[in-house]
């Protein structure tokens, strides 16, 4: 077995907004994990489509090499990719095996130039997307928050949930996975309509850049608020993106001084991002529904 595991990552802020050129902070959580493991058992075919998609790449346009010959001779060994990471849940599960192929397989990069290692990961992505962004596999690469800036800049930055003393945060189980692209080719045909352009995202991407300030300073009551008003935002121009039974969950909180919910990614099942003040127990109140705190 080898020991190193890699994890999910949730983007807390940016969903959608982050294709129209607004801030974005994802996060690692090793709740969710995987690891490569050499386990004598018939190694899983995707692997061998994996390895004919990696060597058919120009690996070297990107300033990096793939070691064909280490990968193959792995496969043979039986290699295997082990995660309990939800796939089709919207928090990296290919990212993670993405990441963990760049760091066995390829040259390393310095990682200081996180714009270059973003797009050799986005290129190995690729496999399961064919467009990938390349922050999912980069944040379960540095095992490390990360902020994506409105210039296409990244940085690494830090905070702890532990910092937050009124408030936790929870992510929500619709119970249903699904497929990204689908809802990113519903909110590309929205963009299309002007009046959506100018009513929510211009409004959003201000609300959201905001919040992201303010949750990195741990401004606990202006975080609620933005996440408030962002979450009406989203039940009012993105309801497509929000499924039974988080709906009326939704819709219950829209005006509850304890409990705010948005969309964490595309939407339309997988889950979803909830903060709530410390004395409510959510899962108590909403037995029904499945909340997993966050933690780093």
């Amino acid at each position: 077995m080898i020991s190193k595991y890699y994890p999910s990552k949730v983007l807390l802020f940016g969903e959608y907004l982050v294709l129209s050129g607004a801030n974005a902070l994802a996060i690692p959580f090793d709740k969710f994990k995987g690891n490569f493991t050499f386990d004598n058992v018939e190694t899983d075919p995707i692997i061998d489509e994996f390895y004919n998609f990696l060597k058919s790449q120009d690996w070297y346009s990107l300033n990096t090499e793939f070691n064909i010959s280490k990968f193959n001779y792995d496969i043979k060994s039986g290699l295997n990719f082990v995660s309990n990471i939800p796939i089709g849940y919207g928090i990296g599960s290919s990212g993670a095996v993405s990441a963990a192929i760049y760091e066995r397989y390829f040259t390393p990069q310095k990682s200081e130039d996180l714009f270059q290692l973003k797009k050799i990961l986005a290129q190995i992505e690729n496999f399961f997307h064919s467009s990938s962004s390349g922050i999912d596999p980069l944040v379960s690469f540095l095992n490390n928050p990360v902020k994506i800036n409105s210039d296409s800049t990244i940085e690494k930055t830090k905070f702890s949930f532990s910092n937050y003393s009124d408030f936790d945060f929870y992510l929500v189980d619709s119970g249903t996975s699904r497929t990204t692209a689908e809802y990113v080719k519903i909110f590309k045909e929205k963009m299309s309509n002007s009046t959506f352009q100018n009513e929510f995202i211009n409004k959003a991407i201000s609300i959201n850049n905001t919040l992201i300030n303010d949750f990195l300073g741990i401004n606990e009551k202006q975080v609620f608020e933005k996440f408030k008003e962002i979450s009406h935002l989203q039940f009012h121009y993105l309801s497509e993106m929000i499924i039974d039974p988080i709906t009326a969950l939704w819709k219950n909180s829209l005006n509850n001084k304890d409990i705010s919910i948005k969309l964490c990614g595309a939407g339309g099942g997988g889950f979803y991002l909830a903060i709530c003040k410390k004395e409510i127990e959510l899962q108590e109140l909403y037995h029904t529904i499945r909340f997993i705190k966050l933690k780093n």
